[in-house]
């Protein structure tokens, strides 16, 4: 959904970081960079498109020891 020229994309790993794999810390690494690394490209690249939306990136890993079943 865009709004207002804003449209906020949010990534969500529901399994957080359980077994501690290299995955994982490509997981942790998209969280803490996103922002820095990946939203600047995306922003450059619409602008050059001429698209005036801006994208604010997030990504989360959720971790709960607790079984649902």
């Amino acid at each position: 959904m865009i709004r207002e020229g804003h449209q906020q994309v949010v990534f969500l790993d529901p399994h957080g970081l359980a077994h501690d794999t290299d995955k994982d810390r490509e997981k942790q690494n998209l969280c803490k960079n996103i922002r820095k690394e990946y939203e600047p490209f995306i922003q450059s690249r619409l602008k050059e498109k001429g698209i005036p939306t801006e994208i604010l990136l997030d990504a989360y890993n959720i971790y709960s020891n607790s079984r649902l079943f």
